[in-house]
């Protein structure tokens, strides 16, 4: 759901100055439980349609929208399916490579993104400005076998989607989450 009509004004301003913007590529907004993140996460997607091209709204009770090795996949096929000249080299990837799915998420990570962009930044394609909305990230929390993922795979998540910004300058990010 987004937010009410009226209200958080100010703070959705101030993205949508930030997105606009050609400065730090990623915008993370932090709070407590309840304080309508996902609200503002939803709001972010509809008010910069024209921008928002991938997105994962991360869920604790939704076995799909927890698990860590979902959020690249998810969002390279929606990249994929909204950027063309990025679709083509990530299909050429999966030829390349195969199940990326099932792989480490730095694995997914160079395969689904940084050798695409890398490829994509040889050929000099302008692309337009985009931004990537991921919300409740601390809900990643993949259980296995009665035990929950380590940080680490959250911390890696979250390196790789912070590094997107070297091979494409014109990608911002978009994350909220608890403290």
């Amino acid at each position: 759901n987004a937010c009410l009509t009226g209200t958080r004004v100010d703070l959705l301003e101030r993205i949508r100055i930030w997105a606009a913007s050609d400065q730090d590529p990623v915008l993370w907004v932090h709070g407590a439980a309840g304080m309508g993140k996902s609200s503002v996460a939803t709001s972010v997607a509809l008010m910069l349609e024209g921008m928002v091209r991938g997105y994962f709204f991360c869920k604790r009770d939704k076995a799909g929208l927890r698990d860590p090795g979902k959020v690249l996949s998810s969002i390279a096929y929606t990249l994929a399916n909204n950027l063309p000249e990025f679709g083509s080299l990530v299909v050429d990837a999966l030829d390349k490579e195969g199940d990326l799915g099932s792989q480490s998420i730095k694995q997914q990570f160079k395969g689904l993104f940084e050798h695409p962009l890398q490829e994509l930044k040889g050929k000099h394609i302008i692309m337009p400005k985009t931004i990537l909305v991921i919300d409740a990230v601390d809900e990643l929390v993949l259980e296995e076998d009665g035990q929950y993922t380590p940080e680490e795979k959250r911390k890696s998540l979250i390196n790789c989607l912070c590094s997107l910004q070297l091979s494409a300058p014109w990608l911002k990010i978009f994350i909220t989450s608890r403290p």
